[in-house]
């Protein structure tokens, strides 16, 4: 699909990744990876931005979505976008899930909507929640976008995820019984 324009190429990009993920996701990965990378960047730097954000958004929670699935959230390799650019930023070398963590904190940049502030956090939440690393400090972050969620999304799908997530954590690490 190199060869089609470059606003033909995102759509089919974008289709070719949905259709994959359902049919051979495991046999074209990094394919898929890539195709919803570029359309992130492309939307990313749209100056029509009451059309490019909810394209943007729905496109990075699909490509986290597919990570997540796929590899776990310990992942690091989802490229950085610049906002308001037309170009990706060159990619860094990060560590753990540190790429899903810029992720969910693009979204939220440019996200209107509960819904999507809610799975922003959320997904935020898990990934601060899932870093090997054992980081207190992580944890506690993560505790705090899913109290984020419970108190100021709580009409979202997301609320009861986070509920979930709380009482994970409370009777895993803290031993608190409420």
């Amino acid at each position: 699909i190199e060869a089609l324009p470059a606003l033909a190429h995102l759509p089919a990009g974008v289709s070719l990744a949905t259709h994959f993920t359902a049919r051979d996701a495991y046999g074209r990965m990094q394919d898929i990876k890539k195709w919803l990378d570029d359309a992130r960047d492309w939307w990313a730097g749209s100056s029509d931005t009451d059309l490019a954000r909810p394209k943007f958004i729905g496109i990075s929670f699909q490509l986290a979505d597919f990570v997540t699935t796929r590899w776990g959230w310990y992942n690091s390799d989802i490229r950085p976008i610049r906002l308001g650019g037309k170009a990706a930023v060159a990619p860094t070398p990060s560590q753990g899930n540190q790429t899903l963590v810029m992720l969910f904190e693009e979204i939220l940049k440019v996200a209107k909507t509960d819904a999507d502030k809610a799975h922003a956090h959320y997904g935020l939440a898990m990934s601060y929640m899932q870093n090997y690393s054992g980081d207190q400090k992580l944890r506690d972050k993560a505790i705090d976008e899913f109290e984020k969620i419970t108190g100021d999304f709580e009409e979202t799908e997301w609320a009861d995820d986070a509920y979930y997530q709380l009482g994970q954590y409370f009777e895993n690490y803290k031993q608190d019984y409420v």
